[in-house]
Parts: structure tokens; C-alpha cells; sequence
């Protein structure tokens, strides 16, 4: 049982049932008394604020209809789409509470996620905090614990657990047992059917009751999440979902605009609006005329301006209450008002004493937090960071779900955490970075190995590059593993533009030879990620810088990294690689000497790799004949595949054909050993292109049907624009013209 007093600072995040008054041991008189029945179900910072009290919508008649009307065709299985956008402070969140709030009662499914200016390049991140919420994970839960909560959930909605826990599990980043196959996939296989997991658990709970899926602040969404959310828009039109996207100006939506899609575009409130709101505010208590016109002049019809500024006015002391309405007491200066809605929030958090300082170190955390990292950096003891919290909450600049210490925070709009995050000084929000980024290391190591952008920012912000850079290299690490490859330049490039500027030249100093080193890896890194990601050109431009480098240190280990690089790009889409490049490589593998060695051969394979691009088919083989001996001698079985392959790309002709069918033979089984789909494929590849040559049908066909099971894996355009060709080829000899013309057409188009 708890007291009045308690209750109102759990309202809306337990449900509670008010017992009467009782006489309590202790007091002399009856104190209402209160049971607590259960958590409350707040998915949100508004669904918190609707059970302590939000503001009545005012307008916005004709969106609340559309919505309805969307919401019906939605839950007959004609689902909708509806993208509402709007300048900050306008009112979509608040008129999407009132629309959950209309349809309460109606059978469904709500679900909800929130993109963050925070994890912008955090893959697939507000839908990884969607499942977490899903599936009910505590902060007390253990691996297993977790597991059990996925699997009981995939149980529930019809999900075959084989194909579908491992997936999940490993987007969850929880351990799977040895009852659940392991992943073998292709990271790019892995992502897309990750994705086909995540769309099938959402469209099964939509089957279920009918769902309404919202994703706020589509401005700060991650390339991956937009890229499942553009998969997930094609499912929608025959399943009962309405997915709800909210978004700023500054946003533009890839998709087309469709059937099934309807556009909301929220505008600024008229002047009657904006009184009917500020009489919400001051509980219909008139405002003297002079402060009510200035209020709708300098609040231009934003709703959360005006709610913000009325109730700055009214907490300030320029009136006073009298007689059922609010009059001055004074003349009002000619600057009281503030002119801007960052003027009015900063204004605002001034009169709150000790309580501004505990808002300004949240804001430095985030838009939303948890009470235990609050607690974990504030310097205030518990009590006062507590009471501190309470005041916030009680003046709306915060919401709260949860209890302490489990609790979360949510500054009730973006503009106020801005608000907030800004009146800080430089040099102290430097030391709070710093401190949240050291807090984070020792105190949520979890939280710093799933998350490292997070440390790396607030290291970037407190500038301290040096300990950003390994975090920044790690996301980006993390990112391309997920095959997030525009998440994983991003954070490779950030890694990047914190290092000492580079001059170029030889390199004396000890520290920037390693300088030199981690450039040089980010670069590769980075040509990696845009090469996988399909941009060539780039990718090729970053290796070449790679190599400028790696030769300006003298490294011949990383200029056999780069040599590889810009060999696999060569063969992959056909660029040669230029002479300059070339003659540097030959000069490098001259210095190794000719001693057998891991890094020798690595340098013998990566130029059989690419000659063949520039015509040198001849030296290319001697070159990876070479190799090949090597890494045989050496029992280097993860290079020799890769040698191999090179081998096969040099010899191309058909008078060839015989002698190709062999290395192809002998990487199929290299490539098994060292499983790798990747390889196998490319072997594969060279089967079918040896048999098609030497017309040997029945081999042919068997490789074409090996390559394909290969190909559905990789999930590569790359991949099923080759198999097209193989298929057209297959057709040519079967005197399938018709099918070859058609197979050979659709081959073409994939590789453009």
C-alpha cells in the first residue's frame, strides 16, 4: 500500500486502486491509502504524460479523421500507410497519443519505436529496442533468461524457431546454443534474412489482432532500419497494419508515393487555436490582453511554443491570480516575452535552481536516460538528484517510466533537451562527455560493447580523440559484420577525421608510423564497407589512398593488404588496376626476398589476382602458380582459395578450359575446408564456366544447380547476375534460344 503523496509521483507508470481513507499507526487522523496492482503498460514518453495530465488537442479535426478512416480499411486487411511530417514542436506526437487514445478499446496490437539523434548510425537500433521491449528483457536478465523470452515469443506467433532464433538471437547479440544450427551465411545473406525474420514477427502479430506500428522521428532513422522499413511497405497492403512514420521538413521519404499511402503534412495552428490552447494552460483563467496578444504574435501558431511560453509567463512574476483570472503586477517590460522558443525553454529552466544543473547533465546524456546512469555521473547524492528529478517531472520538462533505480527518463520534446544541452558551457558539457564516456567503460560494459558509437561520441564530444578512435573503428566493425555498410563508413570516416592530420612523406617518428598504420587500416576499412556496399569507384579510390599510405610507411604487410583489396574489386566488377599501382607491388614483392612466407605468398596471389585485368594473363599465372606452391608448403589454407581463384581468373581462354576445370576443382575443396560460402561460390563459378566450355552438359547443369543453392545464400546481386549467365549459357547448348535470349537479357540487367 502506498500514500496520496507517493501516488502521485507513481501515477501513470503503475496502475493503482484507491483503498479510502484509513487510520494509520502513528497518525491521529484517516490518510487516503492507495494498493499497487501492477506495472503500467507506457510504451512512450506521451503515454506516461497522458496518465498524469497532458494538454487537450486542440484542432486538427480533419488529421484525426483521416487517421480514423485509415485505421479502418487497415484492420479489414487493407493496410495503410500514413506518413505525417512537420516542423519541430507542431504536434505529431501529440496528435498520434489522441489517435491511440480514440482506438483504446478496439481489438489490436500497438507497438511503437523512436529513432534517435544519438543512433543515426547505430544499425537497425530502434527496432533492436522494438523486440527488447517485445519480449519484456529486464535489466536483471541473464543471456539465457533472454533466450528462453525469444524463444517462448517465436512459439507464440508460429515462427519456426530453427530458422528464425538463430537470426534474431544474433541481432539481440544473445549466445545461441548447440540445439540451434550456427549461422554460415554470408554477412549479406544474414542481414537480408535477418530483415524477412523481422518483417514475418511483425506481420504475424499484425495476422493475429491487428497492429498499428509507429516510428517516430524518421530524420534520425539509420540507412538499415530505412532500408527494412522499405521492405516492410510492400507487405502492407494486404495485411491488417497501419504503420505510422513520423518525420520533419527536412526529411524527404525514398518510396514513390503509392496506393496505400497517405501524407499528413501538420501546419501551424490559427489564432483562435492558439487562445483555446492557452486557456488549457491556465486552467480558463483570462490573461491580461497585452500578454495574450504577445504570446500569439511571437508563438506564430506552434503548439509547443505556446504551451511552453504561457507557462513560462505564468510561472514568472510578471501576474498575478486575482478574481478568476490573471492580471499584471506592473507595467510589462518591453522585453519579458522571450521572442523564441529557445529564449522561452532556456528562460524557463533558469527558475529551476538546483534542478536546471541536473537537467543540463541529462541533456549531455541523451533525450531520454536511465536513473542509474544519471546517478552513476551526478555529483549529487540521491536524495537531491531524486528530489531534483521529482521537480522536473512535475514541471513537464521531463517524463519518467519506471521507479528508481530501474527507472527511464524522457525530456518531454527534443527542442527541450536542445534547450537544456546548450545553456551548458563548453568546457563543462567537455568534462560531462567525458565522464558519461568513462561511466560507460567501467560501470555498462555491456552497454560499451554493443553500443561503442555511444562511448565513441561522447569521447568525440569531451575531446578526447585519441580514446574515440578505437570505439569509432569498433562500430564501424560491428556495422559492416552486419552488412550496415553506410552505418560502417560512417563511423569508419568519423575514426578517420579524428587522427593528426597526415603530410605525407617518409616517417621517423614512432607515433605517427602507428598513425600511419591505423590510417592505412581505416582506409581499406573504408574501401572494404563501399566495395561490399556497391560503390566501386569510391572503393577503389580509398584503396589507392591505402596504398599511397602504406607506402609512405614502408609497410609491406599493408601494402599486401591494399594489393588484396583493389585484386577482389578488380575481379568483382572489372577494374584494372593501374600500372603505377602494379609497378609498386612487383617493386614490393622483389624487397620480400625468396624465401617462402605467408606475407610473400599473400603478394604473389594478389597480383595474379589483377593482372589478368590489364591483359597480363601470362604473368598472372606464373605469378599465382608460384603462390599456390607456397601456401600449400606453408599449409596456409585460408590463402590458398583466394590464390586459386586468382589461377582461374588468368586462365580464360577455352583452349584453357581443361586446365582451369582443375584449380576450379581443387579450390571447391579448398574452399569447403576453409568454409567460406564466398569462395565456394567463386569455385562454383568456375565450374559451371569450365563445363559450359567444354560442353560437358551434365556436369554443367550439376554445378549450375550447386552454384544456385550457393547463390540464394549470398543474397549478392553480383551472384544472381552471374548465375543468369550460366543459366543463358545452359539454354544456348539445350538450343533453348528463346529461354537463352531472355536468361542472357536479365544477366545484363543485373549488371548494370
Amino acid at each position: 500500500m502506498i500514500s496520496a503523496a507517493t501516488y502521485q509521483l507513481v501515477r501513470g507508470l503503475f496502475e493503482c486502486e484507491l483503498l479510502g481513507p484509513r487510520v494509520l499507526k502513528g497518525l491521529s487522523i484517516p490518510v487516503q491509502v492507495y494498493r499497487v496492482l501492477r506495472e503500467s503498460d507506457a510504451q512512450s514518453r506521451l503515454d506516461v504524460a497522458m496518465q498524469t495530465g497532458l494538454t487537450p488537442l486542440v484542432g486538427r479535426e480533419n488529421e484525426s479523421a483521416t487517421l480514423n478512416e485509415r485505421w479502418e480499411r487497415a484492420r479489414n486487411s487493407e493496410g495503410r500507410v500514413v506518413l505525417l511530417n512537420g516542423e519541430p514542436g507542431i504536434g505529431k506526437s501529440r496528435l498520434i497519443q489522441a489517435f491511440k487514445e480514440r482506438i483504446a478499446t478496439e481489438p489490436h496490437r500497438w507497438l511503437e519505436c523512436h529513432c534517435s539523434s544519438y543512433h543515426q548510425n547505430s544499425a537497425l537500433h530502434p527496432v533492436i529496442e522494438l523486440l527488447q521491449r517485445l519480449l519484456g528483457f529486464q535489466s536483471q536478465d541473464d543471456p539465457l533468461a533472454k533466450l528462453e523470452k525469444l524463444e517462448h515469443e517465436l512459439r507464440e506467433v508460429d515462427l519456426p524457431l530453427t530458422d528464425y532464433l538463430p537470426l534474431l538471437a544474433s541481432l539481440l547479440s544473445l549466445p545461441v546454443s548447440e540445439n540451434y544450427p550456427q549461422l554460415t551465411l554470408t554477412l549479406e545473406a544474414q542481414k537480408e534474412k535477418t530483415h524477412v525474420a523481422v518483417q514475418s514477427w511483425l506481420l504475424s502479430l499484425a495476422q493475429r489482432e491487428g497492429l498499428v506500428l509507429l516510428l517516430e522521428d524518421l530524420h534520425w532513422v539509420d540507412p538499415s532500419t530505412l532500408e527494412l522499413l522499405g521492405h516492410l511497405l510492400e507487405q502492407v497492403p494486404t495485411a491488417p497494419l497501419m504503420l505510422v512514420l513520423t518525420y520533419r521538413p527536412e526529411f524527404a521519404p525514398p518510396w514513390s508515393n503509392r496506393s496505400h499511402f497517405t501524407i499528413i503534412t501538420l501546419s501551424r495552428l490559427p489564432r483562435s487555436q492558439s487562445e483555446a490552447m492557452i486557456q488549457n494552460v491556465t486552467g480558463g483563467r483570462p490573461l491580461p490582453p497585452q500578454v495574450l496578444d504577445q504570446i500569439i504574435v511571437k508563438t506564430d501558431g506552434v503548439p509547443l511554443f505556446v504551451e511552453e511560453l504561457t507557462t513560462m509567463v505564468l510561472e514568472s512574476d510578471l501576474l498575478r491570480e486575482h478574481d478568476g483570472r490573471y492580471e499584471l503586477t506592473g507595467p510589462l517590460p518591453p522585453l519579458a516575452i522571450p521572442s523564441t522558443l529557445q529564449d522561452s525553454l532556456t528562460a524557463r529552466l533558469d527558475r529551476l535552481g538546483s534542478a536546471r544543473e541536473i537537467a543540463q547533465l541529462a541533456a549531455t546524456i541523451g533525450r531520454d536516460f536511465s536513473y542509474e546512469l544519471l546517478r552513476a555521473i551526478s555529483p549529487a547524492d540521491a536524495s537531491v538528484l531524486q528530489t531534483a528529478l521529482a521537480t522536473l517531472v512535475e514541471v513537464e520538462v521531463l517524463y519518467r517510466r519506471g521507479v528508481t533505480p530501474q527507472a527511464r527518463y524522457f525530456f518531454k520534446h527534443a527542442l527541450i533537451r536542445d534547450a537544456a544541452y546548450e545553456s551548458l558551457l563548453k568546457s563543462k558539457r567537455q568534462q560531462v562527455h567525458s565522464r558519461i564516456a568513462s561511466v560507460l567503460e567501467e560501470r555498462f560494459p555491456d552497454s560499451a560493447s554493443t553500443q561503442p558509437e555511444l562511448v565513441a561520441h561522447h569521447y568525440t564530444e569531451s575531446g578526447l580523440s585519441a580514446q574515440a578512435i578505437p570505439y569509432w573503428r569498433k562500430a564501424g566493425e560491428q556495422a559492416l559484420q552486419r552488412s550496415a555498410f553506410v552505418e560502417s563508413i560512417n563511423h569508419f570516416t568519423k575514426a578517420l577525421s579524428l587522427l593528426p592530420q597526415w603530410t605525407g612523406g617518409s616517417v621517423a617518428d614512432p607515433q605517427q608510423q602507428e598513425n600511419g598504420e591505423l590510417r592505412c587500416a581505416l582506409l581499406l576499412a573504408i574501401g572494404e564497407a563501399q566495395r561490399r556496399g556497391g560503390q566501386p569507384v569510391k572503393a577503389q579510390q580509398m584503396m589507392m589512398h591505402a596504398t599511397a599510405v602504406a607506402q609512405a610507411l614502408a609497410s609491406p604487410a599493408l601494402i599486401a593488404g591494399s594489393a588484396w583489396q583493389l585484386a577482389v574489386l578488380s575481379m568483382q566488377v572489372g577494374f584494372p588496376v593501374p600500372p603505377s599501382e602494379i609497378r609498386l607491388f612487383e617493386e614490393t614483392l622483389a624487397r620480400l626476398g625468396s624465401q617462402d612466407s605467408p606475407l610473400r605468398a599473400a603478394m604473389l596471389g594478389a597480383l595474379a589476382s589483377m593482372l589478368p585485368s590489364v591483359g597480363a594473363n601470362q604473368r598472372a599465372l606464373e605469378y599465382g602458380q608460384q603462390a599456390a606452391a607456397m601456401a600449400r608448403r606453408l599449409g596456409e589454407s585460408q590463402l590458398l582459395p583466394m590464390i586459386l581463384n586468382g589461377i582461374c581468373f588468368a586462365l580464360q581462354s577455352p583452349q584453357q578450359a581443361s586446365q582451369r576445370l582443375a584449380y576450379a576443382n581443387e579450390m571447391l575443396e579448398s574452399a569447403k575446408a576453409a568454409n567460406s560460402q564466398q569462395l565456394l561460390g567463386f569455385a562454383l563459378a568456375w565450374c559451371v564456366y569450365s563445363a559450359l566450355q567444354t560442353g560437358d552438359i551434365i556436369a554443367a547443369k550439376q554445378a549450375i544447380r550447386d552454384y544456385t543453392r550457393v547463390a540464394e545464400e549470398l543474397r549478392e546481386p553480383f551472384s544472381f547476375c552471374v548465375l543468369k549467365g550460366y543459366q543463358a549459357g545452359e539454354a544456348s547448348i539445350e538450343g533453348r534460344f528463346a529461354d537463352c535470349e531472355r536468361l542472357a537479357h536479365e544477366a545484363l540487367a543485373g549488371s548494370l
